[in-house]
Formats: structure tokens, C-alpha cells, sequence
């Protein structure tokens, strides 16, 4: 069975994709971080190195303790950002979402596996194609 790990600070958010990854037949296990809590979500990837993917909001608010240092980028950059070296050993894909174009061009620098970083638009979490992506996601990523 795959663990799916989804990092959101919208409840709604995770309601719709547990709904939609319902037809996956997967246990699936979520974060849903609020302002100040978001190192709660790096800290479950961290974790459990069996994560079968970590889906993950690009969106969130910048805790305080991360504002000095989360100046010209996302918070969900930090959290991919700080997890990327486990997230490699580990073998564990990232499906990030977002609503911003301009983060396509960010997540490329990370120089993830190919296959191991997919960037969706945010309102795909709600399509019936999601459950799909993710079974692909997690079948293809090249290590």
C-alpha cells in the first residue's frame, strides 16, 4: 500500500484531494499546517522515509520564525527546499500545486530525478485526472 502525504494550510484543499485519491486505494495520511505550524509538514516528510509521494501546496503562509529567511520565495519552496536531500535518499516524489506560473521556473533550480517533481495547477486537485497523476507519479519517478 502507498502513503500519500499532502501538505496544505486549506482544509478544503486536503478534502478534495482525499476525496479524489479515494478511488487510489491508498492509506492517505495528511498535514494540514496553519500560519506558524508549516515546519509541522517538513517534519512529517522527514519522518518516514516510506512516503510514496508528498503532495504539497506551493501557497502557504510563512511561519514566523522563517520570514527573515523566506523573503523572494514560497514557503512550500522552503519546506521542498529543506526536505530535498531526504527526499532523494529517500526516494520520494513531489507533486507540488500552485496558482503561480513564475514557480515552474523555480522548482527547475532544484535539480530533482527526472519524474520525481511535478508541478500541477492547483484546481487539477479537483479534477478526476488527479488520482491518475498521482498513480503515474509514483510508478515513473526515475531514480
Amino acid at each position: 500500500m502507498h502513503k500519500i502525504l499532502i501538505i496544505d494550510d486549506e482544509p478544503m484543499n486536503i478534502e478534495f484531494a482525499v476525496k479524489a485519491l479515494g478511488e487510489c486505494q491508498s492509506p492517505v495520511f495528511h498535514v494540514a499546517p496553519v500560519c506558524g505550524h508549516l515546519r509541522d509538514g517538513l517534519d512529517q516528510i522527514k519522518s518516514d522515509p516510506d512516503w510514496a509521494v508528498v503532495i504539497l501546496d506551493m501557497m502557504m503562509p510563512v511561519p514566523l520564525e522563517w520570514q527573515d529567511e523566506v523573503q523572494s520565495e514560497t514557503a512550500g519552496l522552503k519546506v521542498l527546499r529543506e526536505a530535498r536531500d531526504f527526499l532523494i535518499e529517500n526516494k520520494i516524489p513531489v507533486i507540488v500545486y500552485t496558482n503561480r506560473d513564475e514557480i515552474g521556473e523555480k522548482l527547475r533550480a532544484f535539480n530533482m530525478p527526472s519524474g520525481a517533481l511535478s508541478l500541477v495547477p492547483k484546481n487539477s486537485l479537483f479534477g478526476s485526472d488527479f488520482p491518475k497523476l498521482v498513480k503515474e507519479v509514483i510508478a515513473n519517478a526515475v531514480w
